[in-house]
């Protein structure tokens, strides 16, 4: 019988890993994401940021895989055609981003079957017109050139980099300003657009350089708030109301009704963000299978898997830090910056002078012109 639970447990916890939910700040991404693939996208950045356990790298990946099965059909015709490249970089083992790993990573997605017909033996490249097969062996700027022939040869769309932050692991100054300069060279060169993912220190990006900043669309994969609770009709407040009762449905074991209505508790040890809420969800779903014979989710299951105030409070804080960073400065600030005041008002005048000139009429003289008194 605990052989049978044990089975039983353990592929319930698997299909609750595979949940997803749905959600109105998820729909809201994927409805910006759309731009992406437009002709006026070529050669830009999309920076998508957002709290830590928000979820950012499932729905980036999910929008990839969504984009990718739109040209099923295409990608069964041709085999080569691959319509989007995704890869995680983790930061390198000497604590500085390291280009040519993260080339060889986006040049092995290349290679790794999309649909089941879609299967290569090994990494072989096209650099120059010359097949190459010992790819790790290339230089940096040759593994560069190779990557740019894939995108044209396997008519790529757009291409992704989760866990982005890692590009701007740096040990000194000199090195974060060049990653720019490789960042904004190798745009350029691509001519696709280029999806970041990562966490709220990506707006770097902005602080840097203005011929970047230009190509940069940062798009905010904002987490839920708990003044969105307080009205029923507040559609976000109830799409997060539905995401605990997709997690808590999908669990397949009964929830104790202290548990599932207590939205402002859920939302205030989730910091409002569904991935920590789903993570925090799949713990108390292992704690409830070990510990009991009749597994039900509790208070006591919930508070004893919750993750630690101290924890929590430093990830909010950093949440803080980088909504703070978000929030645009108002219109007035830049009237003041570009002197539109004062030109503002001389233009004013200007006008109001030039109106009364124009005033008279044709061939009416000025008295004021005239000499009045002796001669």
């Amino acid at each position: 019988m605990a052989t049978m639970l044990r089975k039983e447990s353990l592929s319930a916890l698997e299909d609750f890993k595979k949940v997803r939910a749905k959600h109105e700040k998820l729909k809201e991404l994927f409805d910006r994401l759309e731009e992406v693939p437009l002709p006026s996208s070529q050669g830009k950045i999309f920076a998508v940021v957002g709290a830590t356990g928000a979820g950012k790298s499932t729905a980036v990946g999910h929008f990839f895989d969504s984009y990718n099965q739109r040209f099923l059909d295409d990608m069964i015709q041709n085999p080569g055609f691959i319509p989007t490249v995704l890869a995680t970089l983790p930061t390198g083992f000497k604590g500085e981003f390291d280009w040519k790993d993260a080339l060889q990573r986006l040049l092995a997605v290349f290679f790794e079957p999309l649909i089941s017909k879609k299967i290569l033996p090994r990494i072989v490249v096209n650099l120059d017109g010359e097949k190459i097969e010992n790819v790790h062996k290339l230089v940096t700027s040759a593994l560069a050139r190779a990557f740019k022939n894939g995108l044209l040869e396997r008519e790529t769309h757009f291409v992704g980099i989760d866990e982005a932050s890692s590009i701007f692991a740096t040990k000194n100054d000199r090195s974060y300003k060049y990653q720019f300069e490789i960042l904004k060279s190798i745009v350029n060169d691509w001519g696709r657009p280029l999806i970041l993912s990562g966490a709220y220190d990506l707006l770097k990006i902005e602080d840097f350089n203005s011929q970047l900043i230009r190509r940069t669309k940062i798009i905010h994969f904002e987490r839920y708030y708990p003044n969105e609770l307080e009205s029923e009709s507040n559609k976000y407040g109830q799409s997060f109301v539905n995401v605990t009762h997709t997690f808590f449905k999908s669990m397949k074991i009964p929830i104790h009704d202290d548990v599932c209505v207590n939205y402002p508790y859920l939302m205030k040890m989730s910091l409002g963000s569904v991935g920590l809420l789903k993570d925090w969800c799949m713990r108390a779903l292992e704690l409830a299978f070990i510990s009991k014979m009749e597994p039900i989710i509790d208070m006591g299951i919930m508070n004893k898997t919750a993750l630690p105030i101290r924890q929590l409070i430093k990830i909010e804080k950093e949440n803080q830090w980088g909504e703070k960073l978000l929030s645009d400065e108002s219109e007035e600030d830049l009237t003041n910056l570009m002197g539109f005041n004062k030109a503002s008002d001389n233009y004013k005048n200007d006008r109001m002078n030039g109106e009364n000139k124009k005033s008279r009429k044709p061939g009416r003289r000025n008295p004021s012109r005239d000499s009045v008194g002796d001669l």
